[in-house]
């Protein structure tokens, strides 16, 4: 793992960030409007392994599907991505609503 301020950021494909996060932003646009099991067969199509929106993303559709466990490794794999602790605590409090 490579921390984000050791990358060379001239590596990284910029245009293909962009498609993922409009992408995300898209599925999470459809799951308000309440197509919740069509957002998470988007954003399961999508190729952002290593970023913890799409996990984070994937584990609220997860819970509001009722998919519980899903839900808890959907979220377990985020907070092992996220960097910001604001971030990370919002997670943990997210799995341990889950946890009972």
């Amino acid at each position: 793992m490579v921390l984000l301020r050791d990358q060379d950021r001239s590596l990284w494909d910029l245009d293909q960030i962009a498609a993922g996060r409009a992408e995300l932003d898209r599925a999470v646009a459809i799951a308000e409007a309440g197509k919740v099991e069509a957002a998470l067969a988007l954003v399961e199509r999508l190729k952002l392994d290593r970023y913890h929106y799409l996990h984070a993303t994937r584990a609220e559709l997860l819970r509001r599907l009722d998919r519980v466990e899903d839900a808890r490794a959907a979220y377990q794999h985020a907070l092992e991505l996220v960097h910001s602790d604001a971030e990370r605590r919002f997670l943990a409090r997210r799995l341990a609503q889950l946890q009972g």
